[in-house]
C-alpha cells in the first residue's frame, strides 16, 4: 500500500511537470470514456434498469406489450387481448398472485373541475381495479384503484399521477375526493399515485390519470367492448407467486388460453379451426422494465452507437500511446539512471503504469463529469412529447461500473507497451546521452499510426452513410407539400359534442380559419402525416379478384373539403373532397395512384365503386403519398369525408390542417383566435408545423447520424494528430541524418517528399486495412440506412480520400520542417 501511494506521489509530480501534456491526454480520454459513459448510462436507464415498483423482477408481460390498437381476431402469437379473454385468464391460472390488465393507448380526456368553464386536455390509462396491487404500487394520497372499482355499477373513480396532481393541482391535498369532470363522465379522484411512478410503459407521453376499465364506453364514446371476444384491446401483466417460474406460468396460462379457445369455438370443432387453435399461443416475457416502444425504437442503434465509442476510444488510446511513447524518450536518461541505480525494470513498469492510471483516472472522473451534461441531452433528443421520458439516469453501481472498466482499460490499452518499451534501454548509450539505436520504438508508434487510421476509416464511414442516409430520408417526395402547412390537434369529442353538432362545427371553423389573414386553404382530419397514428382494414373493389389466400387492403383517412389541396397533393384525375360531400349525400372516396393502380390497373378510377362499411364512389385520384412514416413503401389510400364515416369515433376530427400563404408560425396566434371565437370550449391540444411533425419521425435517424458524425469528425482529428506526432518525432529523432543527407547534396524539396511519402505509406497501410473492416462492419447499419447499401463504393471512396488530405496536411508540417534543416547546426548539435 506504501509503495502504491509512492508511486501516486511520484506520478502527479511528473505530471504536473507537463501540464500542457497532462492536458491534451486528460481531456482526450474525458471526451472517449464520458461519450461511452453516457451511452451506456442511457442504456442502462431504458433496457436495463426495472420499473420504479416493488419486486419488479417478478413481473411478467403476456407478450412484449407493445402492440397498438383496437383490432379485431388474431392468429399465431397473441399480443392484445379481449375483456372476457382476460377475464377468464385472470381467474384459471395458479402461477400468479395476479393478472392485470391495461389498454394499449393512452386516451384523450377533455378535463373540467367544479366550477370551470374550459376543458383542459390531458392523458387517462384505463386499467383493470387490481392493476395497482399487481404492480405492487400504493398511494401517495387517498387510495389506489380496487377491484371493486371494476364493477360495471361502481361509482366512476380515478387515480391521479403524482406529477399531474403538482402541475394541475398545484399539490393541494384536498384533490382526493373532488369530483371531476372526464369526457363527460363525472369522477371522484380517489388518490394520488407516489412520486417517480409513471405506470408499465416508459414513453414520451404519459398517463395523468389512471381509470376503471369498465368505463371505456363512457371515456372513449365507442360501443361498450366489455362483452366482445372479438376486439381485443388490452395488454397483461401479471406478478408470480413465489416459487413459481416463467415456465411453469407459460403451461400454466397455455392451458387456460387454449381452455378460452375451445370453449370459445363450440363442441363442432373443423379441422381448419383446430389448426387454427393449435397455432394460436400466448409467449411470456419479463416485465421488470415495462412496456417501452422506445426500447424496441433505439436499443439496436444504441448498441451500435456504443461499438462506435469503443472504437472511438481505442484511437484515443492509440494516440495517447504514440505521446507516452515520445514522453518516454524524452525521460529516456532519467529512467537509464534509475535502472544503474539499482531499480528494477518490473518497478520502473510498475510506476509508468501508475502514471497512465492516474492519467485514466483524471480522465474518467472529467468523462463522468461530461457524461451528465450529454445524457441530458440524449434524454432530451428521444423524448418525443411534452415532457421528458421517464428515465431514471442517475448514475448507479452498473454506471460507475462501466466507467471504472473503461478508464483501467484504457489505462492498460494506452500504458503497458509505452512502459514496456520505455524500459528496455542500452545504459551506457542513455547515460552519456546518445540517440537509441534499433528501430523498435519507431516501428512501434508507426504501427500505432496505422491502427488510428484503420480504426478511422469504419466511423468515418458509418457517419457519412448515416448523414446521407438522412438527406435522402427527408428529401424525398412525400406525394405532398408540407412546407407551408400548420397541424393544429383539436379535440371535439371531449368538449361534449355528439354526431349531429359536428356537421356544423366543421363548417364554422373552417368558414372561420379560411377568413384569415395570410390562410390560403383550411381542412380537418382524424389523423395528419406523420402523426403515428393510421387506419386501415380490407376492401372489395369493383372488378378485382385478389389471388388465393390474398386480400385487398387500405388505409383510410378520414378528411374534410379541400384536404388535397391544403396538404399540397397532386390532382391527378377528378376533383378533390367539398363541402357538398355530406352525410345525406352518395359516399364517395379520394384515392391515391397506388390504390388505382393496385386495383384499377388500366381502367379509368373515376366511377369505379368499392365497398368498405358500404358502397362508395371514386371522384377522384392523387399522386402517391406517404402518410405513416418515411420509410414505409406507398400504400393505397382513400381519403373519406368525415361525416360519411360509417362508425362514430371516425367522425371526430382530431386536426385542423391549415396551409398559409407564408410561414405557418406567423398565422397560429391568429388561427387559434378563429377557433375560440367558434366555441371557447374546443381545446386546442397542440399546435405545430407539419414539417415539424415529419422531422419528429426522424428524430431517431437525426441523433445517431449527429452523434456517428461527431464521433467520425473526433477520429479523423485524432488520427491526424497521431500522424502529426509520429511525423515530428521521427524528424526529431533523425535531425543529424537529415543533416547529413543535405550536406551531401539532398535537396529541400527531395526531403519535403521523403517524410511525406513515410507519412503517407502509414496512413494508406491504415486507410487498406479500414477500408476492409469498414466493408464489413457497416453492414450491422443496413437497418438504420435508407436509400444506400452498408458497403456504397462512392462513400468509401470519399472516406479514403478525406483521411488521405488530412493525412497529407497532418504530415506536411512537420515534413516542411525537416526541410528547413541547417546541416551546419544540425551536425554540431550531435
Amino acid at each position: 500500500m506504501r509503495g502504491t501511494l509512492q508511486d501516486l506521489r511520484f506520478a502527479g509530480r511528473m505530471l504536473s511537470r507537463t501540464p500542457g501534456f497532462s492536458a491534451a491526454v486528460v481531456l482526450s480520454l474525458g471526451l472517449g470514456i464520458g461519450a461511452g459513459t453516457a451511452i451506456f448510462t442511457l442504456i442502462n436507464a431504458l433496457m436495463l434498469k426495472p420499473l420504479p415498483v416493488e419486486r419488479p423482477e417478478r413481473l411478467v408481460l403476456f407478450s412484449e406489450g407493445r402492440a397498438r390498437g383496437f383490432i379485431g381476431g388474431q392468429s399465431g402469437r397473441w399480443e392484445i387481448f379481449s375483456y372476457p379473454l382476460y377475464k377468464h385468464l385472470r381467474e384459471r391460472q395458479r402461477s400468479f398472485e395476479g393478472v392485470a390488465a391495461f389498454r394499449t393507448h393512452l386516451d384523450r380526456l377533455g378535463v373540467r373541475g367544479q366550477g370551470d368553464a374550459a376543458v383542459e386536455p390531458a392523458w387517462g390509462r384505463m386499467v383493470s381495479g387490481n392493476y395497482f396491487s399487481v404492480l405492487g404500487v400504493k398511494a401517495a394520497l387517498g387510495r389506489a384503484l380496487a377491484a371493486a372499482d371494476e364493477d360495471p355499477a361502481a361509482m366512476p373513480v380515478a387515480v391521479l399521477s403524482h406529477d399531474y396532481w403538482r402541475r394541475r393541482h398545484r399539490a393541494d391535498p384536498s384533490v382526493v375526493g373532488r369530483v371531476m369532470e372526464m369526457n363527460g363522465v363525472f369522477v371522484t379522484v380517489v388518490g394520488v399515485a407516489p412520486a417517480g411512478f409513471f405506470g408499465e410503459s416508459v414513453e414520451s407521453e404519459l398517463a395523468d390519470a389512471w381509470l376503471p376499465l369498465t368505463l371505456q364506453p363512457r371515456i372513449m364514446e365507442r360501443p361498450s367492448a366489455l362483452e366482445s371476444d372479438d376486439v381485443s384491446w388490452l395488454n397483461l401483466i401479471g406478478r408470480l407467486r413465489d416459487g413459481a417460474t416463467l415456465a411453469s406460468a407459460q403451461a400454466d396460462v397455455s392451458v387456460a388460453f387454449q381452455q378460452f379457445q375451445l370453449d370459445r369455438a363450440g363442441a363442432a370443432l373443423t379441422a381448419e379451426q383446430r389448426q387454427e387453435l393449435e397455432r394460436n399461443h400466448v409467449e411470456l416475457t419479463s416485465g421488470a422494465g415495462g412496456v417501452s416502444a422506445l426500447r424496441h425504437h433505439y436499443s439496436r442503434a444504441l448498441r451500435i452507437l456504443l461499438a462506435a465509442v469503443g472504437v472511438l476510444l481505442l484511437i484515443a488510446c492509440a494516440n495517447v500511446a504514440s505521446l507516452l511513447l515520445a514522453r518516454a524518450a524524452a525521460r529516456r536518461k532519467e529512467i537509464s539512471m534509475r535502472l544503474a541505480l539499482g531499480a528494477t525494470r518490473g518497478r520502473l513498469v510498475r510506476q509508468l503504469l501508475t502514471e497512465s492510471l492516474l492519467l485514466a483516472g483524471l480522465g474518467g472522473a472529467l468523462g463522468v463529469l461530461f457524461s451528465t451534461w450529454m445524457v441530458q441531452a440524449l434524454v432530451a433528443a428521444v423524448s418525443t412529447g411534452e415532457r421528458a421520458v421517464p428515465l431514471d439516469t442517475t448514475p448507479d453501481a452498473a454506471v460507475l461500473g462501466f466507467a471504472l472498466a473503461l478508464c483501467v482499460s484504457a489505462a492498460l490499452l494506452f500504458g503497458l507497451a509505452p512502459a514496456w518499451q520505455a524500459t528496455r534501454v542500452e545504459l551506457a548509450p542513455a547515460l552519456r546521452g546518445a540517440p537509441p539505436a534499433g528501430r523498435a520504438r519507431p516501428r512501434l508508434a508507426r504501427a500505432f499510426v496505422v491502427v488510428q487510421v484503420a480504426l478511422a476509416v469504419p466511423l468515418l464511414a458509418a457517419g457519412a452513410l448515416l448523414v446521407q442516409s438522412l438527406r435522402q430520408l427527408g428529401s424525398q417526395d412525400f406525394g405532398f407539400a408540407h412546407e407551408q402547412v400548420l397541424e393544429v390537434g383539436i379535440d371535439p369529442a371531449i368538449a361534449g359534442y355528439g354526431a349531429d353538432r359536428l356537421p356544423p362545427l366543421y363548417g364554422a371553423l373552417l368558414e372561420r380559419v379560411n377568413a384569415v389573414a395570410g390562410v390560403r386553404a383550411a381542412s380537418l382530419s382524424l389523423y395528419s402525416p406523420m402523426s403515428g397514428d393510421n387506419w386501415s382494414g380490407l376492401v372489395e373493389v369493383e372488378g378485382y379478384t385478389p389471388p388465393p389466400k390474398q386480400h385487398a387492403i387500405c388505409q383510410w383517412v378520414w378528411a374534410g373539403p379541400r384536404y388535397a389541396e391544403t396538404l399540397g397533393m397532386k390532382l391527378l384525375l377528378g376533383r378533390d373532397l367539398n363541402a357538398r360531400d355530406t352525410s345525406n349525400s352518395r359516399p364517395v372516396a379520394l384515392v391515391n395512384e397506388a390504390f388505382a393502380r393496385r386495383y384499377l390497373a388500366g381502367r379509368n378510377p373515376i366511377g369505379r365503386r368499392f365497398i368498405f362499411q358500404g358502397e362508395r364512389e371514386i371522384v377522384g385520384v392523387v399522386g402517391d403519398i406517404k402518410f405513416n412514416n418515411p420509410r414505409q413503401e406507398v400504400w393505397p389510400v382513400a381519403f373519406i369525408p368525415l361525416v360519411q364515416a360509417p362508425f362514430l369515433p371516425a367522425r371526430f376530427a382530431r386536426y385542423l390542417e391549415v396551409r398559409a400563404a407564408g410561414d405557418p408560425v406567423q398565422v397560429a396566434a391568429s388561427v387559434r383566435q378563429a377557433i375560440r371565437q367558434v366555441d371557447p370550449r374546443l381545446p386546442v391540444t397542440g399546435i405545430q408545423t407539419l414539417s415539424r411533425q415529419i422531422g419528429r419521425t426522424m428524430d431517431r435517424e437525426r441523433l445517431i447520424a449527429a452523434i456517428s458524425a461527431a464521433f467520425a469528425a473526433a477520429a479523423m482529428l485524432l488520427a491526424c494528430m497521431g500522424i502529426y506526432g509520429t511525423v515530428s518525432y521521427a524528424v526529431a529523432r533523425r535531425t543529424r541524418e537529415i543533416g547529413v543527407r543535405m550536406a551531401l547534396g539532398a535537396s529541400r524539396s527531395g526531403i519535403l517528399r521523403m517524410v511525406l511519402h513515410e507519412a503517407m505509406a502509414l496512413t494508406a497501410a491504415g486507410i487498406a486495412v479500414g477500408l476492409a473492416a469498414a466493408a464489413a462492419l457497416t453492414r450491422t447499419l443496413s437497418s438504420l440506412l435508407y436509400g444506400l447499401e452498408p458497403g456504397d463504393s462512392a462513400t468509401l471512396a470519399g472516406v479514403a480520400l478525406l483521411l488521405a488530405l488530412t493525412a497529407a496536411v497532418a504530415g506536411f508540417l512537420p515534413a516542411r520542417r525537416a526541410s528547413r534543416v541547417d546541416p551546419g547546426a544540425a551536425l554540431e548539435a550531435e
